[in-house]
């Protein structure tokens, strides 16, 4: 919120219920409510019995409170407030207001050209927080944290592996833990039931995009769970400059994806079909927290389907020799509420 410091335009937000199943994630904590508010801007806070901050937190720095999605209401929300959210909107009806939050429409997502004419159609305006930049940097990101969960995922997709080979990762025993560190701890005793049958093994991991924000949350997710340094691979551009395939990705136990894929310069294949089929792959997991399967030039070729909290990793059809799955960390991203 950096570009709304001054107090020479006062700006309405509005911080909507999030209507994404599981997410008590916000874009906006009380502590930075209260910030908008001193520098003479108005918050008003929905209902949202799922947010990881409660609503009185909310008033207790100054912020209206109001029903939750009552911005969809007509006459409930002014015309020139800005809705504020983290995921993408449901429904299908006009949108008049501006918005600002994650909407997964600019590359080539399901859905996106339907999304789009809700905001053509409405006369309402789309501020993308993956978009958003100042001075070259994106003002919002939640790329640690979904290193972190990623990760986690991935850990824990291997860990059952070694426990129970015949099925793969199911539902985890709750919905989300404070932070990563919490998450850390039920990682850890999972890898230990793993140890406790693979005489004290623990995974190698090899993390691409491991300098960014993502790669760097995994790295840490790593280290919280007791990866050893010799046991983890950390690649970035420099790595995989020369382009793809990489051999060397067959000989981790587990690959966790962290790349931004760049739509006018596409990487080359970093893993092949074939290559997943060779007996010589020692590689079992894929967690792939770039999330962007569907994309024609997504470097590894994994299911477009989507996992979530009920099916947080599924087999990957036609791989065979040893155990495989695929995790997808896009809407367990919030696993981690703050």
């Amino acid at each position: 919120w950096i570009l709304f410091e001054s107090k020479d335009l006062m700006v309405h937000f509005w911080l909507r219920a999030e209507q994404r199943a599981n997410e008590q994630r916000t874009p906006l904590p009380p502590e930075n409510a209260a910030k908008l508010i001193k520098a003479g801007h108005k918050v008003t806070v929905e209902h949202c019995p799922q947010r990881c901050w409660k609503l009185a937190d909310y008033s207790a720095v100054g912020c209206a409170e109001a029903e939750q999605d009552s911005w969809e209401k007509e006459g409930v929300a002014p015309a020139d407030a800005f809705i504020v959210g983290l995921k993408e909107l449901s429904g299908d009806g006009t949108l008049t207001h501006r918005h600002c939050h994650f909407a997964h429409l600019f590359k080539g997502q399901p859905n996106w050209k339907t999304e789009i004419q809700r905001f053509v159609k409405g006369g309402g305006t789309l501020y993308d927080l993956e978009f958003l930049c100042h001075e070259g940097r994106r003002i919002s990101s939640f790329g640690n944290a979904a290193g972190q969960v990623g990760c986690a995922y991935g850990l824990l997709s291997w860990a059952q592996q070694q426990i129970d080979s015949t099925l793969p990762l199911q539902q985890l025993p709750q919905q989300s833990w404070p932070t990563g560190k919490d998450l850390s701890v039920y990682v850890v005793e999972q890898l230990e039931k793993a140890a406790a049958k693979k005489e004290g093994k623990k995974p190698n991991v090899m993390i691409i995009g491991a300098l960014g924000r993502t790669g760097r949350g995994a790295t840490t997710m790593c280290k919280l769970c007791g990866i050893p340094e010799d046991n983890l691979t950390l690649w970035d551009l420099e790595e995989t400059a020369k382009g793809g395939p990489f051999p060397e990705i067959l000989k981790a136990d587990i690959l966790v994806l962290c790349i931004l894929l760049d739509p006018k310069n596409p990487p080359k294949p970093f893993l092949t079909a074939e290559m997943l089929n060779s007996a010589e792959r020692k590689l079992s997991v894929i967690a792939d927290v770039t999330c962007e399967s569907s994309n024609p030039n997504y470097p590894i070729p994994i299911p477009s389907a989507a996992t979530d909290f009920d099916r947080p990793a599924i087999r990957m059809k036609g791989v065979p020799v040893t155990p495989n799955s695929a995790v997808g960390a896009g809407k367990q991203a919030s696993l981690c509420r703050r």
